[in-house]
């Protein structure tokens, strides 16, 4: 597979003199390359086959197309990912990636028990076990892609300048319910659309409210409405999951696998896909999760380890089919396999 994080020798160098209770002399960047930034580069890797894999997976007669761009002046348009449709002078929307692997151990923070590899470190869990996984969960299979919004302006050099961001992915991190978690992000996408399915004469607008007013996080930010117009492209979730290629993360009925319950290995990661005998969210499951900080409260490493194994693994499977819509070589994707 092929990780877009840097070197992970350094890395792990980095965390065992951490928990020695040195201070290592690194930058960060030299640490750790978040791939969600690589965006600033029009010519990194990561984005472009983020891109690769959207073309590849339109559907006949899907209007949109996607393109990796750098800044603009005064940043009007921000970096990354456009989406245009012939019918419109401006592109459609903007869209950058949000990790979903856990934040990485880095020296700038995400050292504390509310980051679920710095909690397992500090239970007692290995290093050699947590660079793995981040770096297995930083490949073309470990993220989402949100829509972005003009946040705020401020005077930069004595310019306008704009500041584009994602609302929903800075809120669905730690400090909220969904601790950065994959399957409960996946839940509220899927009752999003389960509630377009159930009333299609509902208006976005009121799918904000009644999903916000029922607990969810997803359309509760100023970015709701573009979030709407990018998960409505892709019609059902049926239809979100296989152009994203997220079959490794649900079951046959299309039900989200809960990764704090399922018991997977790490051999599982060359399967595609799950029967309906793995345990899945539900709505009563999810009303409790709401009510609590499930992964935070996990304070046996063995646990916590099942969990970040579980995320691994499911990442993994969904990179490899990834990997295999966009590079023709089939060693162009592999480094270290």
């Amino acid at each position: 597979m092929r990780h877009f994080c840097g070197e992970k020798e350094i890395y792990l160098e980095y965390l065992k003199q951490k928990m020695q209770g040195k201070e290592p002399d690194m930058g960060s960047d030299e640490i750790y390359i978040d791939p969600d930034n690589t965006y600033q580069n029009s010519d990194c890797e990561f984005y472009n086959k983020l891109v690769d894999v959207l073309m590849k997976q339109r559907k006949a007669g899907d209007a949109w197309s996607y393109s990796l761009h750098g800044y603009t002046a005064g940043n009007e348009r921000p970096a990354g990912i456009w989406v245009e449709d012939p019918a419109s002078s401006e592109p459609v929307l903007y869209l950058r990636s949000d990790q979903f692997g856990f934040s990485a151990p880095k020296k700038e923070g995400s050292w504390d028990e509310r980051y679920p590899y710095a909690s397992f470190l500090n239970l007692g869990g290995e290093e050699s076990f947590v660079a793995d996984c981040v770096w297995d969960t930083r490949t073309l299979g470990g993220s989402f892609l949100w829509p972005l919004i003009d946040a705020a302006r401020c005077g930069k050099n004595g310019e306008s300048w704009k500041v584009w961001d994602s609302r929903y992915n800075m809120h669905r991190g730690v400090g909220s319910y969904m601790e950065d978690s994959v399957d409960l992000t996946l839940y509220e996408i899927k009752c999003f659309y389960d509630l377009t399915k159930q009333h299609p004469d509902w208006n976005d607008e009121i799918l904000c409210e009644k999903l916000t007013d029922a607990g969810g996080l997803l359309l509760n930010y100023a970015d709701h409405m573009r979030i709407c117009k990018w998960l409505r492209h892709f019609q059902d979730f049926k239809g979100y999951v296989e152009s994203f290629c997220f079959h490794p993360f649900v079951n046959e009925r299309y039900e989200i696998v809960d990764i704090t319950e399922a018991k997977l290995t790490w051999e599982d990661g060359d399967g595609y896909g799950f029967a309906l005998d793995v345990p899945v969210l539900n709505g009563e499951s999810v009303k409790d999760y709401r009510a609590s900080k499930r992964i935070r409260n996990i304070k046996d490493a063995k646990k916590l380890r099942q969990v970040l194994t579980n995320v691994r693994s499911m990442t993994v499977r969904r990179t490899k089919q990834m990997e295999s819509l966009v590079y023709t070589d089939s060693k162009a994707g592999r480094d270290g396999e």
